[in-house]
């Protein structure tokens, strides 16, 4: 199994403040970090860092080589990205003393995926193989209603939530990962508790494996009636932008092994736990042996 990942290439400008900016406020941040990112960007990494076979496909800048780099390194296939003059896509990203963050996308080159560039990854996807999708680039829609045409299933992570992903068909998606906020959006659900927000989304995505993170409490699966929860791993937050990501790509990477739902809940866990303890994003990704030996442990 081949998971081939059309998803966004963030260049992340990550700045380390005490707290975050105030509106009219002006502070020196304690630090800067500059790396490659992007929800696509990571749940590659994660992925292959899990033990998955991985191919991304996507847009970069002409600033942006060090992708090509990173992805050489981690042996993930990039047959799939173009290299175009528009500005890169980029986030600015705020992390506080807490290890919380807050963060400004500019879609930049993610919004210059091509129907055709989109066309010939989906060409090379094989019916055991799956599509992983992120809302940070474009034309997810019609990625969706091909990948259904070809019998393609789809891992979607919902996020950022738009007005257009609430209208999408979900029907090619085998599995969705929504956090709290973002299963509310998307189905207009107005409870706050989180087993009531599950039960909004398996109600509307009946045939969809709904995965909804809940961060330092945990995550919940749900499809039709069916109910697991797996609680976090407490450790000491530093960082927790790529924490979401990590969880997904070890979550599909270890099903794709065969693992059950809640193993592979508990070995992404464990997997967010040790990313959120470290400094940066896609960096702060640990690899499968770190997180197998944690996990034989407990």
């Amino acid at each position: 199994m081949k998971f081939y990942n059309i998803g966004s290439l963030n260049l992340d400008y990550t700045y380390f403040v005490d707290e975050f900016l105030k509106p009219g406020e002006t502070k020196s941040s304690l630090g800067l970090q500059i790396s490659c990112g992007g929800k696509g960007f990571n749940q590659s990494i994660a992925l292959a860092r899990a033990g998955a076979s991985v191919s991304h496909g996507g847009c970069i800048g002409a600033e942006g080589d060090r992708f090509l780099e990173r992805f050489k390194r981690e042996q993930i296939d990039t047959e799939f990205i173009q290299q175009t003059t528009e500005k890169n896509g980029h986030a600015v990203i705020q992390v506080n003393g807490e290890g919380e963050n807050c963060i400004l996308l500019h879609g930049g080159t993610n919004q210059k995926v091509s129907k055709k560039l989109i066309d010939r990854m989906l060409s090379s996807v094989e019916k055991q193989d799956m599509i992983v999708l992120q809302n940070e680039i474009c034309h997810l829609e019609y990625i969706l209603e091909e990948a259904q045409r070809k019998g393609i299933k789809a891992a979607l992570n919902a996020a950022p939530v738009s007005e257009a992903i609430k209208k999408i068909s979900m029907d090619s998606v085998e599995w969705l990962f929504v956090n709290e906020t973002e299963g509310s959006a998307i189905t207009g659900c107005r409870e706050t508790e989180p087993e009531k927000i599950l039960d909004c989304l398996t109600e509307r995505y009946h045939d969809t494996g709904i995965v909804l993170t809940l961060g330092g409490n945990g995550a919940f699966y749900g499809r039709r009636k069916e109910r697991i929860y797996v609680p976090a791993y407490k450790v000491n937050v530093v960082d927790s932008t790529a924490a979401g990501d990590t969880f997904i790509g070890y979550f599909l990477a270890c099903m794709s092994r065969g693992m059950s739902v809640e193993e592979s809940m508990r070995y992404a866990a464990m997997a967010g736990a040790v990313c959120v303890g470290k400094k940066g994003a896609s960096d702060s990704i640990p690899r499968w042996k770190e997180v197998q030996g944690l996990m034989s442990t407990r």
